[in-house]
């Protein structure tokens, strides 16, 4: 009789686990509110440190040395916060344009720093286009995140060029982002991009918008790089477009036009930041849990200057090999000037 009562009080011991353990764990409870941040960059130009490399000094309002300071800190504040970049992102220094771009046998440093940094996502910028599909197709293999840009195709059999979009889960937030690059491109680079197709994003934002509502999305972010207003008259280069079309669309950081923007348009937020790495747009949403479904509550875009903040001490000395071959680059003479041709 012992015994069997000893069995019974362990077998409904066993019973009671396994009832616990059958019912889905949260980790948010019913009705709890969740802040989700979105950190943008955009034109960062392949500033990794903060320093001039024609004038050979520390600049304080520019870098990826010092965006870093802030998404740090960022994070550290919410952990539940993704980081992506609008474009123009590899190109634009001595150190990416003279010596690493044109050399594909060279580990990329600028996505190398990227993926140091965590990144989420990247949009290709126009100028991504400057040194040949090649060099695209390298940074694609070399990026720890994916390249986003969902209007450009393979002319060959109509394939993207590279992905449309991410979903990103966070605390259980489904993020989507979606990318898109300038459909200039063939206007500036049109000889290295002869076997691409450039589509308006507005025509082509509608079908990924869809895909990502069916996959049960609860933020739409749109990365295009491009700027608020149109650049060249019908030429669908402007993110009104998108915005005034697809009113789905929560928050849009733009790039391009080197400005700084954070207003709200027809209920979207709308981010832009100045090149260089001087500003990181800084997405906030609130949202709230019902019967398992969110929905946004509070969103608000600012922009945040890097001037104040100190560059980041382990993101300089990891980038220091790259920072020091430039350096010693720069000490090679090419030439003598003769005459003043200061203007």
């Amino acid at each position: 009789m012992y015994r069997s009562k000893k069995l019974v009080a362990f077998l409904s011991a066993i019973a009671l686990v396994l009832t616990i353990f059958s019912f889905p764990i949260s980790s948010n409870a019913a009705g709890e509110t969740i802040k989700i941040t979105v950190l943008g960059t955009t034109d960062l130009h392949a500033n990794i440190y903060n320093y001039s490399y024609e004038d050979g000094k520390e600049i304080d309002n520019l870098g990826m040395t010092k965006v870093y300071s802030v998404v740090k800190e960022v994070r550290e504040e919410n952990p539940n916060t993704l980081l992506i970049d609008n474009g123009d992102t590899i190109q634009g220094t001595i150190l990416s344009d003279d010596l690493y771009n044109n050399d594909l046998s060279l580990k990329n440093p600028v996505i190398d720093v990227m993926n140091f940094m965590g990144y989420d996502a990247m949009v290709l910028g126009n100028h991504e286009f400057n040194f040949g599909i090649e060099l695209i197709d390298k940074i694609k293999e070399e990026a720890e995140f994916p390249i986003l840009a969902a209007n450009v195709t393979n002319k060959s059999d109509s394939s993207n060029f590279a992905t449309p979009y991410i979903i990103k889960e966070v605390n259980g937030v489904k993020i989507g982002i979606l990318g898109f690059t300038n459909p200039n491109i063939p206007k500036w680079d049109g000889p290295k991009v002869t076997n691409l197709e450039f589509t308006k994003p507005v025509d082509t934002a509608g079908k990924y918008i869809e895909e990502m509502k069916q996959q049960g999305v609860d933020i739409i972010i749109v990365s295009t790089h491009t700027g608020l207003e149109e650049e060249y008259a019908s030429t669908g280069d402007g993110a009104m477009e998108l915005i005034e079309k697809y009113p789905d669309i929560d928050a849009v950081l733009t790039g391009h036009a080197h400005v700084t923007q954070n207003t709200v348009i027809n209920d979207t937020l709308v981010g832009a930041a100045k090149n260089a790495g001087a500003e990181v747009v800084r997405f906030d949403f609130e949202v709230k849990e019902e019967n398992g479904e969110f929905t946004i509550v509070d969103k608000k875009v600012d922009v945040i200057s890097v001037k104040d903040y100190q560059a980041d001490e382990d993101l300089i000395n990891y980038a220091k090999p790259y920072h020091e071959r430039t350096l010693e680059f720069l000490k090679e003479v090419i030439g003598t000037v003769t005459e003043d041709f200061a203007p």
